[in-house]
């Protein structure tokens, strides 16, 4: 517990002793410290009820301070939330309608609200012919794959192995199309399938690691022998979108890199590529997306960015044959597609113009909208499209799969866990990864996923550990993950791609948000990691192909601004981090075969000792990071298979370990928890931060919804 906090509740509680809160307290509170007061309340001690009569007191008796109530009457709709009660929704509306001017609360209570009317919804019929129901989820659930035209398969990645598998859902039973073998056997792996209008071929990409580059296959169910066909190396990723509707070409994207996507159909016969248009793209992550051919063969329709504002999407038709090109919808949200009517005639797509992501259908003809769009569903969410069926069911999936920023208390002498872990941060929760305490120990830097869509963005958030206080960082490139202060705590770096897909190491500052490359690499090439030296003056990363084994330690100057490996460098260093005094590395290999070695080398050079191995399956990432004394390193292991008997929420679960620099020996800690990675040790020796799925994971769910489309009186 933090112990000012503790000694501002202890104060508080004496002064209310024997007495009912609010009769006890004095016109010289402090608002602000009673609000942390109740978050401690809330958080730590677990008694919500109490932190909701807290909180309430506060809105009360200090209105006046909008932004303290605002605070307090939106943690009064999460501690509803989490104690299941149907208030939570009159809460976060009070947050919308009482405090408007308060934009950050006013945005956390609509996103809760959304996300609260999305699950009431999804439980429920929301009139007497729209329905939905969930027809798949467990531990093998994609949501990645495609319906069948017939709405009896689902095709999907079968992730135990990679291979290409479909579900039958009548039976509900998975079969794969492909057997590469394992994942020791093989790093190969199938993605994004899409099937054949008459529903007897698959098309999908398929991993090569020996080339870094995706290949776009196709396989005939009755004869599962997989064809290739597109395998260019030039091109760093190939997509299917959809058939055409007599089978005879596939529509794909074609990816070569920096900022253009072609679009074109692939021939099945003769493998010849006839591109219909060429686009620019403003953020390299940030592509078009939907692609979904009209069912009389006519159109496409897809969404782009507009105005270059990734959070503006627009809908466009563009004719076959690449001539004709039409806006669509023309709206200032977010919106996008989902897929066509069976019978040609509506455009299902989400839209976010009503403040939470709902279904809209338009009627369509001639290229041309009729009508307004009708609101279908509101509360949609986050939900991939996985097509309509000749039967009109529309079905999509939710990754419910969520990352969270984690902290936990531990007693540095002894590794006894003092406080269980707990999520340290609430805004956006679920969808919190890569946290890093800052030099002083106050606040923790973090990436926060925005949309879970594919068009989705991040952000880099600077929180408080003091007040709550968020700070957001946009630094405007096309990716960007992992950040690490700078030694100063005036800056943040980065791992990320600029505008135009050039990969490297990128700077922005705290204050300024100013934003410079430090390290840019080649294009078939990866950063892995990269930390600070302890004087600022150096830059250690990882660096080498995508996917490959084969990777080195780097040390950049920044007086001088080169590059050079860093001598006696092993040749599978990816994921490492630096000590306390600065002298040595420790690193761990992220290598495909089931060792894994952790090891130190000096930081300026020299041979490596390995320290401890161990046994596990698959590349996972495994974040090392030295207790502030220098004393012990910390790192997660991961079942030695991923069909391990040991489970958390469904899923195999790692474990956290410490290895004793003094004793040469590794001791299991108390904690279990499903994926725990990008560990991050507080200067003070006893908080240590982390992104996890946490204790409770949840499966990926497929839905399908039916009777959607506008009744033919209801079109007039």
């Amino acid at each position: 517990m933090n112990e000012r906090i503790k000694a501002t509740w202890l104060l508080i509680l004496a002064l209310g002793a024997g007495l009912t809160f609010a009769g006890s307290v004095q016109q010289t509170e402090d608002p602000g410290v009673l609000l942390r007061a109740a978050i401690e309340k809330e958080e730590v001690e677990g008694d919500l009820q109490g932190a909701i009569e807290l909180y309430e007191h506060i809105v009360a008796k200090y209105g006046s301070d909008r932004t303290v109530a605002a605070k307090a009457q939106l943690r009064i709709g999460l501690c509803y939330e989490k104690l299941g009660f149907e208030e939570a929704p009159k809460a976060f509306q009070k947050v919308i309608d009482n405090y408007p001017d308060q934009a950050e609360a006013v945005r956390t209570a609509r996103i809760k609200l959304a996300a609260l009317t999305r699950v009431k919804a999804i439980v429920q019929k929301v009139d007497q012919d729209l329905s939905i129901q969930r027809v798949w989820s467990d531990r093998s659930t994609d949501v990645l794959g495609d319906i069948s035209p017939d709405g009896k398969y689902i095709s999907f990645t079968d992730w135990d192995t990679g291979d290409l598998a479909i579900r039958d859902l009548t039976i509900g039973k998975n079969r794969r199309l492909t057997n590469k073998g394992s994942w020791i056997k093989s790093q190969e792996f199938a993605l994004f399938s899409k099937w054949s209008r008459d529903g007897k071929q698959v098309a999908y990409i398929w991993f090569k690691p020996e080339g870094d580059n995706f290949e776009l296959h196709a396989i005939d169910l009755e004869d599962p022998k997989p064809r290739i066909l597109f395998n260019d190396t030039e091109y760093e990723w190939v997509q299917p979108f959809d058939w055409d509707p007599n089978g005879e070409r596939i529509l794909t994207g074609f990816f070569k890199g920096g900022d253009t996507i072609e679009l074109g159909f692939l021939s099945v016969e003769n493998r010849n590529i006839q591109i219909l248009k060429t686009t620019k793209r403003k953020y390299a992550t940030n592509p078009p997306w939907g692609f979904v051919v009209s069912p009389d063969g006519r159109f496409i329709a897809y969404d782009d960015e507009w105005k270059q504002d990734r959070n503006n999407r627009d809908i466009f038709l563009l004719s076959v044959d690449g001539t004709q090109e039409f806006r669509l919808i023309d709206h200032p949200s977010l919106d996008y597609v989902l897929g066509w009517t069976a019978d040609g005639t509506h455009l299902l797509f989400g839209s976010e113009r009503t403040g939470d992501r709902g279904a809209w259908i338009i009627r369509i003809e001639d290229g041309e909208a009729l009508g307004p769009p009708q609101l279908v569903k509101s509360g949609i969410g986050p939900a991939y499209p996985l097509g309509i069926t000749r039967d009109n069911q529309f079905y999509y999936g939710y990754n419910l799969q969520t990352s969270d920023v984690y902290t936990m208390v531990i007693d540095p002498e002894s590794g006894r866990i003092l406080a269980a872990p707990k999520i340290v941060v609430r805004h956006y929760e679920g969808n919190n990864f890569f946290p890093d305490y800052s030099p002083d120990g106050k606040y923790l830097a973090y990436t926060s996923l925005r949309n879970s869509l594919p068009m989705g963005s991040n952000t880099i958030c600077i929180y408080s550990l003091e007040n709550g206080d968020i700070k957001e960082l946009d630094p405007g490139l096309g990716r960007f993950d992992y950040p690490q202060w700078r030694p100063d705590g005036k800056a943040v770096s980065l791992e990320g791609t600029d505008k135009d897909g050039r990969e490297g190491i990128y700077l922005i500052e705290i204050e300024s948000e100013r934003v410079s490359p430090i390290v840019q690499i080649a294009d078939d090439e990866r950063i892995f990691a990269h930390r600070w030296s302890v004087d600022g003056r150096t830059l250690f990363y990882t660096k080498g192909k995508e996917r490959a084994d084969d990777s080195r330690i780097f040390r950049y100057e920044v007086r001088t601004g080169m590059s050079e490996i860093l001598p006696g460098s092993p040749d599978d260093a990816k994921d490492i981090d630096v000590s306390p005094d600065g002298e040595m590395l420790v690193l761990l290999n992220r290598s495909r075969k089931d060792r894994r070695s952790l090891r130190v080398i000096p930081s300026g050079g020299g041979d490596p000792r390995e320290l401890y191995s161990f046994e596990t399956e698959g590349d996972f990432i495994i974040t090392p990071a030295w207790s502030p004394d220098g004393e012990y390193i910390f790192f997660p292991k991961p079942p030695a298979t991923a069909d391990a008997d040991e489970l958390v929420g469904g899923a195999p679960a790692d474990d956290l370990w410490r290895f004793s620099i003094k004793d040469q020996q590794a001791q299991m800690l108390d904690i279990k928890m499903s994926r725990i990675r990008h560990l991050s040790a507080h200067s003070d020796g006893r908080h240590i931060a982390f992104s996890s799925f946490g204790r409770d994971l949840q499966f990926s769910e497929i839905w399908v919804m039916e009777n959607f489309q506008p009744k033919a009186n209801d079109q007039k």
